[in-house]
């Protein structure tokens, strides 16, 4: 019996770094961010293509917005598993952080969540 194998096409919306925390989660079950909450280093690539600086995949937003793409990512390949796991590290990421978390940047969360 031949080996099937599946295949996801993930759109260009998703930053790299997401696509490579993805792949992170499917194998280890869970996925972490780097120094400082910041996603900056592609832990899961081999090759990068000709010309491009590795600085180019720094993550450019905040922690929560990583977490949201995450999210956007799970409802995209229809993965419940990592939803749950975006969800706690969602809400480990708010409760921790209660200086950061100004009623702007919550107002703004509030909104970005109610759009995806």
């Amino acid at each position: 019996m031949p080996i099937k194998f599946n295949r996801i096409e993930i759109p260009d919306q998703f930053h790299p770094q997401v696509v490579d925390r993805f792949i992170q989660h499917c194998y280890m079950g869970a996925y972490h961010l780097d120094h400082k909450g910041r996603a900056v280093v592609i832990h899961h690539a081999k090759r990068y293509p000709d010309g491009i600086n590795k600085d180019s995949f720094i993550y450019p937003r905040s922690a929560n917005d990583f977490h949201l793409d995450m999210y956007g990512l799970a409802e995209f390949c229809d993965a419940p598993f990592l939803k749950k796991t975006v969800y706690q590290k969602l809400t480990e990421c708010l409760l921790t952080s209660p200086r950061y978390l100004t009623a702007h940047k919550l107002a703004a969360l509030v909104q970005r969540v109610c759009q995806d």
